[in-house]
């Protein structure tokens, strides 16, 4: 795997002139979705060329290593590069020409008619509109097409306002601008010429959302191909919690969350069931606090997504419970495991970001079961024990 910077990743593009794929990801979730399309492309018969993009997270850094992409290694020219970050301070006059030539840029709806062949540009939710002219300009004879594949849960219950709170607190003032005015905008544009295709997961409109039957196969497809040389037998018939960090993440004043795993698990601990914990992703210490979930099992391939675990193990587990986590939504829509969400079983004095809770439950309040009562929960997990 090769390392550079962004400018010079470009300028190995421009040295190429037979570049047909680029993409671009931070996440495991990210990699599934980016091979995915890989996978897409591979059955269209497609020879592809081009690099991949493992980009930091502004917290935790690299996440993503070759074995997050398995499907690469069936195009000997689809190399992996981890992107190196920089900063650079423009003077004034660069910024004014710089934006005025990204305006100029996409406003132009004449630029991609005129070119022969295809580049494919895979992104999670959405791409990057500084980085979309700098690759177009270093590769004149091809037109781009954009792949927007999945984010996670986030870019499904994120209303407008949820947006720009959101990018006020990564970027002030000028972030909020992007996203109410420039990034809509440019998104049109880009929509108007015909440049985007939706390949998420799921389809739909908030409350009304649905497997998208264009790209979901191939989510699962990829998924199954993965290659690993653990047992997961131990999935069969469970009961798999997904954590959500909510303490951590500031959506709860104390670990509520925990405590009530804790209750689940001794409710369940006279029908002697297994259960399984999955730490989140980014849970890289003090997994211990799970340690008190009676007849608990913790899941130690944290590396490792848990829809690519659910999709090499054999035998299914027979329900997940979680919060707001993106890994139930996978388990309904691609393996057909019932999926509950505890959102309504917290103590609302407990929760500091009751906005959160509203809109995931809008979002997918058709998808997943939402008790309110241990004394419901317990009789979903009996009745998808029958199915």
């Amino acid at each position: 795997m090769i390392q550079c910077t962004e400018a010079e990743l470009l300028q190995k593009i421009a040295q190429k002139n037979d570049i047909n794929f680029l993409a671009a990801a931070i996440t495991p979730w990210h990699a599934i979705g980016i091979s995915a399309y890989i996978l897409k492309l591979t059955e269209e018969q497609k020879e592809l060329k081009g690099y991949i993009m493992l980009m930091p997270h502004g917290l935790t850094g690299y996440a993503l290593t070759e074995d997050n992409f398995q499907i690469a290694q069936k195009h000997n020219n689809l190399e992996l590069v981890k992107i190196i970050s920089t900063s650079y301070t423009k003077s004034i006059r660069e910024k004014v020409r710089d934006k005025f030539q990204l305006y100029q840029y996409y406003l132009d709806f004449n630029r991609q008619k005129q070119k022969k062949g295809t580049l494919y540009w895979a992104v999670p939710e959405k791409p990057s509109y500084d980085l979309i002219p700098k690759i177009d300009r270093v590769v004149e004879d091809k037109r781009l097409e954009i792949i927007l594949t999945d984010e996670g849960t986030g870019s499904y219950v994120l209303t407008r306002m949820g947006w720009w709170r959101t990018a006020y607190k990564q970027a002030g003032i000028r972030g909020t601008k992007n996203i109410l005015c420039r990034d809509p905008l440019f998104l049109w544009c880009l929509k108007k010429k015909k440049q985007v295709c939706n390949f998420k997961l799921l389809a739909g409109n908030i409350g009304q959302y649905h497997k998208n039957p264009k790209a979901a196969d191939y989510y699962k497809k990829i998924m199954e191909m993965q290659v690993s040389g653990e047992d997961y037998s131990y999935y069969d018939d469970a009961i798999v919690i997904n954590p959500n960090m909510m303490y951590e993440s500031g959506l709860l004043s104390d670990q509520s969350e925990i405590k009530l795993y804790e209750k689940i698990g001794e409710a369940l601990k006279e029908r002697k069931e297994t259960i399984i914990v999955k730490p989140h992703p980014r849970e890289i210490d003090h997994i211990d606090k799970y340690e008190n979930i009676p007849n608990c099992r913790i899941e130690q391939s944290r590396g490792m997504a848990q829809e690519t675990i659910l999709a090499m193990a054999k035998k299914k587990p027979r329900c997940m419970i979680g919060f707001t986590s993106t890994a139930l939504i996978t388990a309904k829509i691609l393996f057909g495991i019932e999926a509950i969400s505890a959102i309504h079983m917290i103590d609302e004095d407990k929760i500091l970001c009751k906005e959160s809770f509203n809109i995931f439950e809008r979002a997918f309040g058709n998808l997943l079961k939402m008790p309110e009562t241990m004394e419901e929960m317990l009789d979903i997990i009996e009745l998808s024990n029958r199915k």
